[in-house]
């Protein structure tokens, strides 16, 4: 199997006799170039013998400040790998990605033995994968700037170069770093092709002192040009600023900026900028083990006698030391790293969506209640608003920060304090609309709980219900939309009117029709009492003409009894005398 140029990648612990070939042809190339590797040789420019770079066709005619004098002749490429959900999947799976453009750099002056050694550790992972290595070797800046300057020179001079030709990444290392592993690709450190971390322009490592920038991998892009002009330029323009590790410290603080902080990740030191341990001590996450990348000799007392006990280990090319990629931790850890990365890309994702989302809301509101209230307000508290609407639409229209929720929230907040007084205007303006509410909910509920069941007034009643239930529904949301309320209260009004209008005729023909039985009942009554009366009255008079005709009676039984006594006594009279 080959890979993308044709060559078929090496696996496994490198052959001695493998070993014997390669490191004889590298001491033929070093003994055709060694004068070169000294600085009193070396010019601003010499031309490349080799081209290791295959994507490159036109490298052996470039000129270019100063590179590696150890690129052999025979090459060989390493598998490169990503994140998949099996770390044996073959090649042409989700695992494999098709290598990235990549080369190192670094500077190296003053001729130094151990520090050539050093170099030459990472000939074997050159070759194995591709990878050329620029070394400057003149002094462009002053003190330790000479680092970023020909970091930057390199990246301008690819950038000038056709997108197809260019490089994607440079490499930085240190020269006092040994290459432990050449079977570990640089690409297994580098954000995953998946399109997510395309913003990833900078792959660094923290130390106990902060950043430390003796290996790290930057993308050639103008973001990295931006950065490391911004580092040159630190010195300048900020003249007083203390830098205790001077191009490592400004590089530092410029990581903490918003416009640079988005674009970087903090892998674990280990990957690619590993100290070394100490005799009989327990490893520190951040120190060298079996299989590890490199090892950094940042800041340690009698380097050059640890560097030389280092480098021997290294060149005696141990099958323990020199393990395949996927035989290591590595493979799971770059996957779990990028995974977690993945996973804090999105919630920073969904939190600058919710951000955004609030923005625009607070847009609408504020111009709304523009609208209503703007006359309320004094004009200090006019201008202290506008100020803030500003502010925060500089924010989101600049390209630094309108991607940043921590730099949007901050005006949000601002703006949020610059419309207390608008919203206390808003505030008294809902306690009226609240109390109109309530009134028309409450004379509403009223006339509908005691006309439920009504036949005459059903319809009005759904209809009047709705709109009660409609009001209810927006009085009760934490936010009101002032326009909407007072519709609904309209409806609800309108609605009750209706049911209130058929509801008083229907009392008015209620009224009628109990004024009407009323009047009947009364007509009855004194029918009755008319009828009763005269009842009466024929009954006395038939009382009265029973007692007159009794007298009449009487009165003839008298008149008869009196008639006979006059007709006795004259016969009485006669008979006595």
């Amino acid at each position: 199997m080959t890979d993308a140029y044709g060559n078929k990648p090496e696996t496994g612990p490198i052959p001695k006799a493998r070993k014997k070939h390669l490191i004889t042809n590298w001491q033929k190339s070093l003994s055709n170039k060694l004068s070169t590797w000294y600085p009193s040789s070396w010019g601003s420019n010499f031309a490349d013998s080799h081209n290791p770079v295959p994507w490159r066709h036109d490298i052996r005619n470039e000129t270019t400040v100063n590179t590696t004098s150890s690129i052999l002749n025979e090459t060989s490429s390493a598998v490169n790998y990503t994140l998949g959900d099996s770390l044996d999947a073959p090649p042409g799976s989700s695992l494999y990605r098709s290598a990235p453009r990549i080369a190192k750099c670094t500077i190296s002056f003053n001729y130094n033995p151990v520090y050539e050694r050093a170099l030459r550790s990472h000939d074997a992972h050159n070759q194995l994968h591709n990878y050329p290595l620029y070394i400057n070797r003149q002094s462009i800046l002053d003190d330790v700037w000479t680092k970023p300057a020909w970091i930057l020179a390199l990246i301008l001079r690819e950038l000038a170069r056709p997108p197809v030709e260019r490089l994607e990444w440079l490499f930085w290392m240190d020269a006092d770093t040994v290459l432990l592993n050449p079977y570990i690709p640089i690409s297994a450190f580098l954000p995953p092709e998946t399109g997510e971390f395309d913003d990833i322009n900078l792959v660094v490592v923290h130390d106990w002192n902060g950043l430390n920038n003796g290996v790290f991998a930057i993308r050639v892009c103008q973001w990295s040009v931006q950065l490391l002009s911004a580092v040159l330029a630190f010195p300048h323009y900020k003249p007083d600023f203390f830098l205790l590790f001077r191009d490592q410290s400004a590089m530092d603080e410029l990581l903490k900026e918003r416009r640079f902080a988005r674009n970087l990740v903090k892998a674990p030191q280990r990957w690619f900028n590993a100290y070394q341990g100490e005799h009989n001590e327990t490893l520190a996450p951040f120190q060298v083990r079996r299989g590890d990348f490199l090892v950094h000799f940042a800041g340690v007392g009698d380097r050059e006698a640890r560097m030389r006990y280092w480098l021997n280990r290294a060149e005696q090319h141990l099958p323990d030391w020199e393990i395949e990629y996927k035989q290591t931790s590595y493979p799971m850890e770059v996957r779990d790293f990028w995974t977690e990365v993945a996973v804090e890309k999105d919630a920073r994702r969904k939190r600058l969506e919710n951000v955004k989302a609030r923005v625009k809301d607070m847009e609408e509101l504020v111009e709304k209640r523009l609208g209503e209230f703007e006359e309320r307000l004094s004009e200090e508290e006019k201008e202290k608003l506008v100020e803030g609407r500003n502010h925060l639409k500089d924010v989101m229209e600049k390209e630094e920060s309108r991607e940043e929720p921590d730099r949007i929230e901050e005006e949000l907040q601002k703006l949020q304090e610059a419309m207390k007084p608008l919203n206390e205007q808003a505030e008294r303006a809902n306690k009226v609309l609240m109390k109109e509410a309530q009134d028309a909910i409450f004379k509403a509920q009223d006339t509908t709980m005691k006309y439920t069941g009504t036949s005459e007034v059903e319809n009005e009643i759904t209809e009047t219900d709705e709109k009660l239930s409609r009001l209810k529904e927006l009085v009760l949301q934490s936010s009101w939309k002032k326009s909407e309320v007072k519709d609904s209260i309209d409806e609800l009004r309108q609605a009750h009117a209706l049911l209130s209008e058929k509801v008083e005729a229907l009392e008015d023909k209620k009224k009628n029709e109990v004024e009407k039985a009323k009047e009947e009942e009364i007509r009855q009554a004194r029918l009755e009492a008319e009828k009763e009366l005269k009842a009466q009255l024929k009954a006395e008079k038939a009382v009265e003409e029973e007692e007159e005709a009794k007298k009449k009676q009487e009165k003839e039984a008298e008149a008869r009894k009196m008639a006979e006594q006059e007709f006795k006594m004259p016969n009485a009279t006669k008979a006595d005398s």
